[in-house]
């Protein structure tokens, strides 16, 4: 059930606030649990009837994952954190990082897949005959009716 003053009226100005959240990095998680913002369901059911917001969602997730995308240079090129005052690791701080990496890698892959996704590449070579082909079917079609 909606919070009290959780707004559950579809609006033009709802879906531009949560389309820029999100295109700032924000997730859906954090801007529904901001003050005046719709719930996840009304989120999901706004989706579900409405094919413009489908579109906008659709493209402010793709400019997130690019969001995404830019900030692990930012956050790979970050030491700050990476050594106490002598020099010693400080190995919370870089698996935390690394975290935060492999997080985004991840959600970058799985919004925009074609572009950060895993690809497997395969290269066929080779000739296909379509006339031997259909020799080969003709000769085994022969065996089976014998």
């Amino acid at each position: 059930m909606a919070k009290p003053g959780r707004p559950s009226k579809y609006s033009d100005e709802l879906v531009e606030t949560i389309c820029a959240l999100l295109m700032e990095g924000q997730s859906l998680v954090h801007i529904c649990s901001l003050d005046n913002m719709p719930s996840r369901q009304t989120v999901a059911r706004w989706l579900a009837a409405k094919p413009d917001f489908q579109q906008r969602y659709k493209q402010a997730r793709e400019v997130q994952a690019e969001f995404m995308a830019d900030e692990l240079l930012e956050l790979a090129d970050d030491a700050t954190e990476d050594f106490y005052g002598e020099g010693q690791p400080n190995r919370v701080a870089i698996q935390r990082s690394k975290l935060k990496i492999d997080t985004r890698k991840w959600v970058a892959a799985k919004l925009l897949p074609r572009k950060y996704g895993d690809r497997i590449d395969m290269n066929v070579t080779g000739e296909i005959s379509l006339a031997e082909m259909v020799k080969e079917a003709r000769a085994r079609a022969g065996k089976q009716s014998r």
